[in-house]
């Protein structure tokens, strides 16, 4: 079952974010507009979301992420401490990317 809940972000403004079941939130996280989060789902501190991103189930993004908009993520994608993706960006199933890593603009991964 997923749920629609107004989140703050830290700079005051609030938007909705629809969540799935058992998702942790880290401190500090910032989403844009329309950002839908699947079930299972482990954010770090400091995540920054843009527009109109989807993430799967079982999906785990480290400390300092930043996703730029209309990103999609499959179930499983492990993204760990500070790696940015840039716009319009797909990783398929089980896609994992280490440490500072970065993806520009398109890029799809599977």
């Amino acid at each position: 079952m997923t749920t629609e809940s107004v989140h703050t972000n830290p700079d005051g403004s609030q938007v909705t974010v629809t969540l799935g079941e058992y998702v942790r939130l880290g401190a500090g996280v910032t989403f844009g507009n329309d950002v839908t989060i699947g079930h299972f789902v482990t954010v770090g501190d400091d995540v920054t979301f843009g527009n109109y991103v989807r993430l799967g189930d079982y999906v785990e993004l480290g400390n300092g992420v930043r996703i730029g908009h209309a990103v999609w993520l499959d179930n499983g994608v492990r993204l760990r401490n500070r790696v940015r993706l840039g716009n319009f960006v797909r990783l398929g199933y089980d896609v994992k990317l280490g440490n500072y890593m970065t993806l520009g603009d398109g890029v799809m991964r599977s």
